[in-house]
């Protein structure tokens, strides 16, 4: 069993990988591309409506704001560094 570092490590590498591929897949294919960037869009709009919602409906379940601005943030950069 994972203690808590190991976890939050395991799952920060999983993400890094995840968005790499991404960002690969995208340098190769346009219409992916274009899909990216719409998405890279709607994560920063849910980032700010998340918590807005969550302050309304506190029970609700919640798309972190920090998890998307991550996302988000990391694909721009690697897209930066890549294309």
């Amino acid at each position: 069993m994972l203690d808590q570092d190991e976890f939050n490590n395991a799952r920060k590498f999983a993400l890094e990988f995840v968005i790499q591929a991404l960002v690969k897949v995208a340098e190769k294919d346009p219409l992916f591309d274009a899909e990216i960037k719409r998405s890279l869009t709607w994560l920063e709009k849910i980032s700010d409506a998340s918590s807005a919602f969550k302050q309304t409906a506190p029970d609700a379940p919640e798309l972190s704001p920090e998890f998307c601005r991550t996302v988000a943030g990391q694909v721009k950069i690697l897209r930066g560094q890549s294309l």
